[in-house]
C-alpha cells in the first residue's frame, strides 16, 4: 500500500508525530532536550510559524503547529530533524538516520481541536506513567503554560491566543486551563489517541469534506499545469527527440563501419602478409641462383689462373734453357 501524500493546506494547523528510527531514543541526557529546543525556537523565528504546544519524550515528538503562508510543514520538519540529527550524529560519533522515515502530520480544524490537542500532549507523559501530572513532567510546553517555567520557544503570543478562547481575564486564565487539562478521563484521552493514530484530517465533517474537495482541487489544478508546461515544452522535447535519434543512428552507423573497417584491415594484412611470403620465396630462389652463378664463374676464372701459371712455368723453363746454351757456345 503506497505512503498517503502530504496534505499541505495553507496556514493550516498540524499535529505532528515524529519519531526515532526502530523506537531508538532521540535524546539522551538533558543537553540534547535543551538542543532541540534551541533548533525549534531558531526555525520558529526563522519561518514565523506558531507554536501552540509540544513535549519531548524519549523516543517521539509532538508539536502542534500553524504555519505561516509560503512554507509547508514538510519544510519545516525536514530542516528541524535533519540539523538535530547532524548535532546528535557528531555528539555521539555515530552515522546514518536518527528520526523513523517519515514524521506523521495531522491536519486539524483549529477552532474544534485546537484546546483538546494541547491537553491531550500535556497528559501524555501522565499516560505514559512517566509523571504523575502534566505539570510534572519538565520537557513539555505545560509547565510554562502554568507559569512554572520559561518560555524556551518563544511561543509567549500563541499561548496566549489559547488561552484567550478560555477568558478574557489573565488571572483567571491558568487557571481555567488547569482545570480543563485535568477534566478528561482515560477514555476521552483513548478516543483522541485513536482518532489520531487513524486519520490524516481532523475534524467536523464540513472541515474533513471541504479540504477533500480542495485536495481534488488542487490535483486538478496541478494536472492541468503539467499538461500547459508539456505542451509548451513540446517543440523542445521533440527536438531533444530527434536529437536523442539522431545520436542512436550515428551511433550505429559509426559501429558498423568500425566493424566495416576492421574487416578491411584484416583483409589488407593478409594480403600484405602473403606478398610478402611471396617475395621473401622469390628473393630466396634468386639468391640461390646468384650464388650457384658466381660459383660457376669463380670456378672456371679459377681453371683459367691455374692454366695461364702453368704456361707461364714452361715459358721460364724454356727461358733458362736457352741462356743456358748460349752461356755454353
Amino acid at each position: 500500500m503506497g505512503r498517503k501524500p502530504r496534505i499541505h493546506i495553507e496556514g493550516g494547523l498540524y499535529f505532528v508525530t515524529t519519531r526515532g528510527d526502530h523506537a531508538e531514543a532521540l535524546f539522551k541526557d538533558d543537553i540534547d532536550r535543551a538542543q532541540y529546543l534551541e533548533l525549534l525556537s531558531r526555525y520558529k523565528g526563522q519561518y514565523g510559524f506558531k507554536l501552540f504546544a509540544y513535549i519531548l519524550m524519549p523516543a517521539f515528538i509532538h508539536l502542534i503547529i500553524e504555519i505561516p503562508p509560503g512554507t509547508t510543514i514538510s519544510e519545516i520538519m525536514h530542516v528541524l530533524n535533519s540539523t538535530y540529527t547532524k548535532y546528535f550524529n557528531g555528539r555521539y560519533n555515530r552515522k546514518g538516520h536518527l528520526f523513523q522515515g517519515r514524521f506523521k502530520s495531522v491536519l486539524v480544524e483549529k477552532s474544534e481541536y485546537l484546546a483538546a490537542l494541547t491537553r491531550y500532549t500535556h497528559l501524555v507523559p501522565v499516560e505514559g506513567r512517566m509523571a504523575d501530572k502534566a505539570e510534572g513532567y519538565k520537557w513539555s510546553s505545560y509547565p510554562f503554560y502554568m507559569g512554572m517555567d520559561k518560555d524556551f520557544v518563544g511561543m509567549e503570543g500563541d499561548a496566549r491566543e489559547l488561552l484567550a478562547n478560555l477568558s478574557q481575564e489573565t488571572n483567571e486564565q491558568k487557571r481555567l486551563y488547569k482545570e480543563f487539562i485535568e477534566s478528561i478521563d482515560k477514555a476521552g484521552f483513548d478516543s483522541l489517541k485513536k482518532q489520531l493514530q487513524g486519520s490524516w484530517i481532523l475534524g467536523s465533517k464540513g472541515f474533513v469534506e471541504g479540504v477533500k474537495e480542495k485536495l481534488k482541487e488542487d490535483e486538478k489544478r496541478e494536472e492541468e499545469e503539467k499538461k500547459k508546461a508539456w505542451i509548451k515544452s513540446r517543440p523542445h522535447k521533440i527536438f531533444i527527440l530527434a536529437g536523442s535519434i539522431a545520436v542512436v543512428v550515428l551511433t550505429v552507423v559509426t559501429l558498423y563501419l568500425y566493424r566495416a573497417n576492421i574487416g578491411l584491415v584484416r583483409m589488407f594484412k593478409t594480403t600484405l602478409e602473403e606478398k610478402e611470403a611471396e617475395f621473401i620465396d622469390k628473393l630466396k630462389s634468386e639468391r640461390d641462383f646468384i650464388q650457384e652463378d658466381l660459383s660457376e664463374k669463380y670456378r672456371a676464372d679459377m681453371v683459367s689462373y691455374q692454366a695461364m701459371q702453368k704456361r707461364l712455368e714452361i715459358e721460364k723453363k724454356k727461358t733458362r734453357e736457352m741462356e743456358k746454351k748460349t752461356y755454353e757456345d
